[in-house]
């Protein structure tokens, strides 16, 4: 018997493998689904594909809007050259540019100060003080009451600060038996920050603080007669006289004068002194001078314009100095300015005497242990023993010792005695006294001896030295006892070795020049530089003698916030109300000047003003020339008030254009920056507004970057490998080429409305290769970022102009057209914003308890209670003080409403335009009013912009005017803030130009590509899903088909299995019966 299949599951009777063979004609129809999940999968991955490829588009144009973004282009960096003197922020407007400005003040608050108080609780009295800022319609007093028991100088000070008056109070402790002062601030700023104050006080146990300015009412006079006494003669030394010489010189030849005195003596003196003149041409003259004809620092006439005076001093027999003249040049000597062909003298040269032997006599032993140098120097020229501070400075080079001695009187005075005149000098460094010196006077002709340490002492003869002229002196240390070798070196210098000294040293520098030496002003000029010239005034002996005799009155008001001091000087000799003319100049502390005649036709004691609202009056008697009184102005203002005052475009030479604001913060000086000011400034300030060009760079480089990953993607999905001969999934999609092309196209191309030199981006380094990518020539880049930054901007951006200031353009999208000629605009209709206006008022109008609050309702918006101040009020302050209330409100104090006095009624007016603009005014709980014209008034809305753009009627609302839909101008928004005055009939109010660079253009065209809506990619996908899905059903229908073609195959074998069996049963049955039959037969048998 066969051995049954163990596999065999349905082919139990029949003994076959149905199993296999089902699957075997199962797997044949298989087959039929690899096409079709192969096409599948060819899709699937063509939509991973286009994915990847969505990814990129998505990143290129996210850079592409970036380039086209305020963040990019309008981005500022602002570079202030001195910040101490202003800062400045930039907003979105600000455009890149350089600016000079120059701060001549910043915006200061006014303040003032009483008299001194000894304590701050002194009984200042009761009654009124009424405090004001500013000096406008607008501007209302405060009236503040005293009452007793609070009628201090701290009350007054808490009641101003408790007030509504914009002051803020202080009391410092300043010193002195009275420290205490009142200080008042405005807490405002600018020149109509001025405080005003009056105080009406009374039983106070002191005197009303006071804030009035004061002035002298009265003077003395200053003469300058000469002296009674002669000055002694010393006949030693130098000439001691300063010489000055003045005038003008008219000769036609430069010429050198030489002065000789002829007659020594001293000036002034009654004796008097002779000196001849000759120059160069043969011409001469002679100069008397004595007590009688001559005061010191009286111009003497010379020749030919030239004037010379002297100071007070002696002069020594036969010395002689100079002076060279300079005639005017030619006109034909066209390269010369008007001031160098001017006729010029110089000073004059020094005293011959000093040339030839007015050194410093060095004398002593040098105590010193080492060897060094000792520098000596003149401080502050002048005469020797004279009046005016001249000092002698000294300085040892290895020790560092120095200090300063004084050459000006009683040195070299001259007395008849034996005793010590003493002095003490000081350290130069640190102002140590370092020791007293002893002026020896000994016998005639003998100088005075200064001691200046390591046993050293110089001597300086009677004459007149330069600020600057120096000396020095190698010292030598004394060799020690018994170190002959050190003897032998000094001997071979030519030096003692014992430290004696005994030398006169001549004196250099300090401007003295050789006048034969320039053959032109201008080198003589070089020669002084830096050199202060001797003055005569500073070298005259004190005077004494008789002095103007007419009574000086001052009257009048000071009204200035300085302090001052003006001084008055007589011009010539004369008797007031008198002589012919007979006039005082004046000068103030601040240069500013002025004349006065008191001559004949003037009433004595009549007040005549000479500055502001000062007066001055003279009485009866003589005036001498060059006497001088000087009267004194006090301020109780501690700070002026002052605008801030600027120059635009101001250069080091000055100019610019003025411009004035009354606090130190401006947004409208330079368009597009917030500046704020802190200091006046030496020179111009310079304020550089910049793109932020590594920001445009990176953006840039981003945007290549994003371009090449676009282009590498692109091309590696629709690649053919022939090594591997494989094709990428997008290697025939149409869809792909086309929009790396029109994205290669958008690119390259030029940008319409932009100059052709600035119009692609192969104008700023960027350009494709044979391959599609994109590179950057950096150097170019950078080029044109700092040298044309908005020309690169407008290259990628979109980028509106319209040539009226007053049609701004704001915007535009994708669906804005641009225009060629560019879009003209006409305004009918300007927008307004919604008012109300009141009923007329009086005069003065009384704010109490029954009209004090009010609420405004503007656009929908209610303001918080408004609760004006109890008093009495002018329309134009009421509308100050309601405004003031608007800008502290929470609700509305943002949204610019105005209020304003109009024709004399309260007029408030909406900070928004158009035809939602609406305002109302509503009285308070249980308040009135119709006190203040509010109950009932006249209610205007706005009304909205109108216009066409390019004949077709836009779109308006409030200031804004739009292009209508589907039109060219579909998507352009103007902002319009002309007036009606602004508007002409019959002519457009503007023309608008736009363009759309790269960066715009790209955008655009990537979103329209990607649009979830209906873009080209949204399009691709879908088809490949649907396609999906129809293999996806295609599979599904084959699945099917091979389920019930197995299922039937199954049915199949199980019954020829089962009849398989049955016959099978049936032949073994009668294989049975057959072989029962065939034994049967054998028994028989």
């Amino acid at each position: 018997m066969a051995e049954l299949n163990p596999n065999a599951v349905t082919g139990l009777g029949s003994k076959l493998n149905t199993r296999e063979i089902v699957e075997r004609f199962m797997a044949i129809e298989k087959r039929r689904l690899k096409p079709i999940e192969a096409r599948k999968e060819e899709k699937v991955e063509e939509l991973e594909a286009w994915q990847m490829v969505k990814a990129e588009l998505d990143k290129l144009k996210g850079v592409a809007s970036a380039l086209d973004s305020d963040d990019v282009w309008e981005a500022r960096n602002v570079e202030v050259s001195d910040d101490k003197v202003l800062s400045a922020k930039a907003r979105r407007d600000a455009t890149p540019g350089k600016y000079t400005i120059a701060v001549d003040s910043v915006a200061l608050s006014h303040q003032i100060s009483s008299q001194g108080f000894a304590s701050s609780d002194d009984v200042i009295g009761t009654g009124t003080v009424r405090l004001q800022v500013g000096d406008s319609e607008e501007d209302t007093p405060i009236t503040i009451r005293l009452m007793e028991g609070n009628d201090t100088l701290k009350a007054l000070k808490q009641a101003i600060n408790d007030s509504d008056a914009d002051v803020e109070a202080y009391i410092a402790k300043t010193y002195g038996d009275e420290p205490y002062r009142l200080l008042l601030t405005s807490k405002r700023t600018g020149e109509q920050s001025r405080i005003n104050i009056t105080l009406d006080l009374e039983k106070g146990d002191v005197e009303t603080p006071n804030f009035e300015n004061s002035f002298d009412t009265t003077a003395e006079w200053k003469g300058l007669d000469p002296v009674e006494q002669e000055l002694k003669l010393r006949e030693v030394g130098s000439s001691t006289p300063v010489m000055e010489v003045v005038g003008e010189y008219t000769g036609e030849d430069d010429t050198i004068i030489e002065f000789t005195v002829l007659r020594n003596g001293t000036i002034p003196s009654e004796a008097g002194v002779l000196l001849g003149w000759q120059d160069d041409k043969g011409r001469e003259g002679k100069i008397e001078i004595n007590k009688f004809n001559y005061v010191p620092g009286q111009p003497v006439e010379v020749v030919d314009g030239v004037q010379i005076r002297f100071s007070d001093g002696e002069l020594v027999a036969a010395d002689r100095f100079k002076i060279k003249a300079f005639a005017e040049k030619s006109q034909m000597l066209w390269w010369m300015d008007a001031d160098e062909r001017k006729a010029r003298i110089t000073q004059p040269s020094d005293w011959q005497s000093k040339t030839e032997s007015g050194g410093v006599h060095v004398t002593g032993t040098y105590e010193g242990e080492d060897d060094q140098t000792v520098t000596l120097r003149i401080q502050d020229g002048g005469q020797v023993g004279g009046t005016k501070a001249i000092s002698l400075y000294y300085e040892f080079s290895e020790s560092g010792e120095s200090g300063t001695v004084s050459l000006s009187a009683p040195y070299q005075s001259g007395g008849d005695d034996d005793e010590l005149d003493s002095a003490t000098a000081y350290d130069s460094q640190d102002g140590d006294e370092l020791f007293d010196l002893k002026f020896n006077k000994g016998e005639k002709g003998a100088p005075n001896k200064i001691p200046i340490g390591h046993g050293l002492f110089v001597e300086v003869p009677p004459g007149v030295l330069r600020d600057g002229e120096s000396t020095k002196m190698d010292l030598y240390a004394a060799a020690p006892e018994g170190y002959w070798w050190l003897e032998d070196e000094a001997e071979t210098r030519g030096e003692e070795a014992t430290g004696a000294v005994d030398q006169v040293l001549e004196w250099e520098g300090g401007g003295a020049v050789d006048l034969e030496e320039f053959d032109d002003y201008e080198d003589y000029l070089d020669s002084q530089e830096g050199v202060n010239p001797l003055s005569v005034e500073d070298s005259i002996a004190s005077l004494s003698g008789r002095k103007s005799e007419a009574a000086i009155a001052i009257s009048g008001n000071y009204t200035q916030d300085v302090n001052n001091a003006y001084t008055f000087t007589v011009e010539k000799r004369g008797s007031v109300a008198t002589t012919r003319i007979l006039k005082l100049k004046w000068e103030d502390t601040f240069g500013n000047s002025g004349a006065i005649d008191f001559g004949d036709g003037y009433q004595a004691g009549t007040p005549v003003v000479f500055d502001d609202q000062l007066t001055l009056s003279l009485g009866e008697g003589q005036l001498y020339e060059g006497d001088s009184f000087t009267i004194e102005a006090r301020t109780a203002t501690t700070r002026e008030a002052k605008d801030l005052v600027i120059r635009m475009g101001a250069s080091d030479l000055g100019g610019g254009l003025e411009v004035r604001r009354d606090k130190n913060q401006a947004n409208d000086v330079i368009p597009g920056l917030d500046l704020e000011f802190f200091a006046p400034s030496e020179k111009p300030v310079t304020i550089s507004v910049v793109g932020d060009r590594e920001k445009a760079r990176e953006r840039i480089r981003d945007f290549v970057d994003a371009y090449n990953t676009f282009n590498t993607t692109a091309t590696e999905l629709s690649r053919f490998d022939k090594s591997t001969n494989t094709a990428a999934p997008l290697l025939s999609d149409r869809n792909l080429s086309s929009v790396s092309n029109e994205i290669a196209t958008i690119s390259i191309a030029t940008v319409a409305g932009l100059p052709q030199s600035d119009n692609m981006l192969f104008a700023i380094g960027l350009r494709l290769n044979d391959r599609g990518v994109m590179s950057i020539d950096e150097k170019k880049l950078s080029e044109k970022v700092e040298d044309n930054f908005a020309a690169v901007a407008d290259i990628f951006r979109a980028k509106g102009a319209s040539d009226n200031p007053g049609v701004a353009y704001v915007g535009m999208n994708k669906e804005t057209q641009i225009s060629p000629d560019g879009y003209k605009v006409d305004v009918t209709r300007v927008p307004t914003r919604g008012t109300f206006t009141g009923q007329k008022l009086p005069g003065l109008i009384r704010i109490d308890k029954t009209n004090n609050t009010l609420l405004i309702k503007n656009n929908g918006r209610t303001s918080d209670p408004i609760e004006l101040r109890e008093d009495l009020y002018t329309p134009a302050s009421l509308a100050k003080a309601i405004q003031k209330q608007i800008a502290e409100d929470k609700t509305l104090g943002s949204r610019g409403l105005r209020v304003e006095e109009h024709e004399g009624a309260l007029r408030f007016t909406s900070g928004s335009f158009g035809s939602n603009s609406k305002i109302e005014v509503l009285p308070g709980e249980q308040k009135d009013l119709s006190s203040i014209g509010l109950d009932e008034g006249t209610v205007e809305s706005g009304v909205d912009v109108e216009g066409t753009i390019d004949g077709v009627e836009a779109l308006g609302r409030g200031q804004l005017l739009a292009g209508a839909k589907d039109t060219n101008a579909d998507g352009l928004r103007l902002l319009v803030t002309l007036n009606e005055a602004q508007l002409e009939a019959g002519q457009l109010e503007a023309s608008v130009t736009i363009t759309k660079g790269v960066g715009v253009k790209l955008r655009n065209k990537l979103e329209q590509f990607t649009s979830p809506i209906n873009g080209e990619f949204q399009r691709i996908t879908k088809d490949l899903n649907e396609q999906m899905r129809s293999y996806d059903k295609q599979v599904g229908d084959l699945m099917e088909r091979m389920e019930s073609k197995q299922s039937q195959l199954q049915r199949k074998f199980a019954k020829l299995d089962s009849t398989l069996g049955r016959l099978k049963a049936q032949q073994s049955y009668v294989s049975q019966q057959l072989s029962a039959m065939q034994g049967g037969k054998k028994k028989d048998d």
